[in-house]
């Protein structure tokens, strides 16, 4: 894989954040919104990421693409509780 540009690792942590918090990729639409861009580009950015092998395309299909890297999972606390990716640990108090 070859390595992403600023903007690209942004908006690929957008999509696998949208991935685990909704169970579903998201939309141009969702992606246009996120990143205040037009269809155009964000086209342009799915094609270079498609490019560089970190997502592929899958054809007739609604949200085509599907992520080829590793989704980067970060660990989120809440209160006691650790979420990480669909996880969750009860952590003691005294960390």
């Amino acid at each position: 894989m070859t390595p992403l540009t600023d903007r690209q690792t942004l908006i690929f942590e957008f999509i696998c954040d949208f991935l685990l918090a909704n169970g579903y990729l998201p939309s141009v639409r969702d992606l246009m919104e996120a990143f205040n861009m037009t269809p155009n580009g964000v086209v342009s950015h799915l094609k270079a990421l498609q490019r560089k092998g970190w997502i592929s395309e899958r054809s007739h299909k609604g949200r085509a693409f599907k992520i080829l890297a590793p989704i980067p999972v970060k660990p989120v606390r809440e209160g006691n509780l650790l979420r990480i990716g669909a996880f969750v640990f009860q952590v003691p108090k005294a960390y």
